[in-house]
């Protein structure tokens, strides 16, 4: 019972997070790769984890909006048409989420490796 119980739960949090994509876990790496260097460098970064866990990682975050997140409209999961949100997985648009993402804990844009 316990086991049916958590599948609904993670495929709810599917539908509704950036982050259970492959994208989204590619965007929390390089920010928290970029926090990993300022902590290397004798940093605090509780900070910056603490505003990363204040992020919207919902499809409609505003952080996400035409960068990560695209409005379209297709079929949605009940075959009917309407708006549908799809996350891109492209390299310019993950590199533009990264930055944004950065950018909101408070790390510059030039503390972001490539």
């Amino acid at each position: 019972m316990l086991t049916i119980y958590l599948r609904s739960q993670v495929s709810a949090l599917k539908v509704a997070q950036v982050l259970m994509t492959a994208a989204g876990m590619n965007v929390l790496g390089g920010v928290c790769y970029a926090i990993y260097q300022r902590y290397k460098i004798g940093e605090d970064i509780v900070p910056y984890l603490t505003r990363l866990g204040d992020i919207e990682w919902s499809y409609e975050g505003a952080l996400w909006k035409n960068e990560l997140v695209n409005e379209e409209i297709g079929k949605t999961a009940s075959g009917a048409l309407g708006r549908v949100l799809r996350v891109s997985a492209n390299a310019a648009h993950l590199r533009g989420a990264i930055s944004k993402a950065s950018e909101a804990i408070g790390l510059r844009a030039m503390d972001i490796a490539a």
